[in-house]
């Protein structure tokens, strides 16, 4: 796939040639895409607008453009009675969607989502026997297990895991012996304080009845702590295009209130082109001590 081109090269890996392209993508911009077990499917997500192209790569053609949701992530696949299962997260809407297609050339059905128990579910990965999806969590650091035996697709357990994971795999029998952490590190492992996901509404200035109507603009902040310092990453949405934003929090230990943290320009068109985004802004300085997570603000700069 690729990130400039609406088109995916076909390979044939044994003669290392290219020997077809499937064309008429939703988007040029491919985050993640996966193949379902028997290789007759293959989604292709598109973060930046949201949507995921269904493919058929029997007959090389787009079967479906889904409508999934902003910051759309990860698809993966599981194969329940027969019929192939497809579970797409998205990180926006804090939730993982659940499609079924029997058939690989007709498009799927929606069948329900899965609410994340933390921000931004990322990775995901079915068990072997498909009886588990195992669902990252990017800002919460854990990871969801959900039995997809259960129509439901009910959340049975939440694991703790390392600093901002965004893909994970799961691999049978890999650890047959001991607890398997030799070379593994410990980042981002139980850290004095969880890391901190504030949602904050931002009142953009005289907004126009075309502003009224559309989605609310709002920014995400995650906090954690990083190396003697805190981690500050800003994801704003549905903000005005080329127009900068300042990031405020008051201050009990200094008596100050409405201190600037940092400026961001929402630079990223939305697909509408009307609107901006900024999908990742990132900031190291002291926080935890210094400011009041309730106190966060976000406002245009002027």
């Amino acid at each position: 796939n690729h990130i400039r081109s609406a088109y995916i090269d076909v390979i044939d890996v044994a003669y290392q040639t290219h020997i077809a392209n499937i064309t008429g993508l939703a988007h040029v911009f491919s985050s993640d895409m996966m193949l379902s077990a028997d290789g007759a499917r293959l989604w292709v997500a598109h973060k930046m607008i949201g949507k995921v192209t269904v493919v058929s790569t029997t007959s090389r053609r787009i079967i479906s453009v889904l409508d999934t949701g902003a910051e759309t992530n990860h698809p993966n696949f599981a194969e329940l009675n027969g019929t192939t299962y497809a579970f797409v997260t998205v990180g926006a809407l804090d939730e993982t969607k659940v499609y079924k297609q029997r058939d690989p050339e007709v498009p799927p059905t929606y069948v329900g989502a899965i609410k994340a128990s933390g921000v931004q579910p990322h990775g995901l990965w079915p068990s072997a026997d498909n009886t588990r999806m195992y669902i990252l969590n990017e800002h919460s650091d854990s990871v969801d297990v959900v039995d997809i035996t259960n129509k439901n697709f009910r959340i049975i357990k939440t694991l703790s895991v390392g600093q901002e994971g965004q893909g994970l795999i799961y691999v049978s029998n890999a650890v047959p012996t001991g607890p398997g952490t030799q070379a593994l590190g410990t980042q981002g492992l139980n850290p004095k304080l969880p890391p901190q996901n504030i949602l904050v509404a931002i009142t953009t200035s005289t907004p126009t009845p075309k502003e009224t109507k559309k989605e609310p603009a709002t920014a995400l902040i995650n906090i954690r702590q990083v190396a003697g310092l805190d981690m500050v990453k800003v994801i704003g949405r549905n903000l005005k295009l080329n127009t900068t934003y300042t990031v405020t929090a008051d201050s009990k230990k200094y008596g100050a209130k409405g201190l600037p943290l940092l400026d961001f320009k929402a630079s990223t068109m939305s697909p509408s082109g009307c609107e901006g985004g900024a999908p990742q802004v990132l900031a190291f300085f002291k926080f935890d001590g210094v400011f009041e997570p309730g106190s966060l603000n976000v406002v245009e700069s002027f």
